[in-house]
């Protein structure tokens, strides 16, 4: 059965990467809410806006900081930092959303941490993020035949967190491939992680290492 949340028949707008899409797909989507919320309008959406687009950064001592803001974790170098964004609820001091990406360009190793300023349960932060990848135009990344799949559960933070781990076959390079979703109690609100790789970059064992440094 494919398992592939990122159906929509959108395409990226050209010049931009699927990942600065994807971010930028995600602060406007929430960064929308906000405005509206606030009541804002005319400059003052614009202006919010602009600040959403100018808190991408591909820096990865920043991406690093971002992540540490969410979650204390140890990267597998297979994962080197791709990009991160910081959307501020206006005049609050705090955070909308924080995401911090890893993975290569091509996007065949992806992994993305995010964090809700507000407490979500498992369910609507899984919907937050179906939803942004079909509205991001989210058709290159490969689909996923699962088929194996486990739980984990770990305490990260002082709450239980879950993690769903899968094993499937990609339909198009026939690529044996790890999948991720998991919730968990971040530093700042409620938090997820995705992870979408080769088998053959990054094995079991590290992969749960990884999960396990979680805290």
């Amino acid at each position: 059965m494919s398992t592939n949340p990122y159906d929509s028949p959108e395409s990226r707008p050209a010049g931009m990467s699927g990942s600065s899409k994807l971010l930028l797909g995600f602060g406007i989507g929430c960064g929308l809410l906000v405005v509206l919320c606030c009541g804002g309008g005319g400059l003052s959406s614009y202006l919010y806006f602009q600040n959403v687009k100018d808190s991408v950064s591909k820096d990865p001592n920043r991406i690093r900081e971002v992540t540490a803001e969410i979650v204390t974790i140890e990267v597998p170098e297979a994962l080197p930092p791709m990009m991160c964004m910081s959307i501020p609820i206006p005049l609050t001091g705090k955070n909308f959303m924080t995401m911090a990406m890893y993975g290569d360009e091509g996007e065949k190793n992806m992994m993305a941490l995010m964090e809700f300023g507000w407490q979500m349960d498992e369910q609507q932060m899984n919907i937050q993020w179906r939803n942004q990848m079909r509205t991001s135009g989210r058709r290159d990344m490969e689909e996923v035949d699962i088929e194996q799949s486990e739980t984990r559960d770990l305490e990260i933070n002082g709450r239980p967190a879950k993690f769903r781990i899968a094993s499937g076959q990609g339909n198009k390079t026939n690529r044996k491939v790890w999948r991720v979703i998991g919730t968990f109690n971040g530093k700042g609100g409620s938090a997820m992680i995705f992870l979408q790789m080769n088998q053959d970059d990054l094995s079991k064992e590290d992969l749960l290492k990884m999960l396990d440094s979680m805290k």
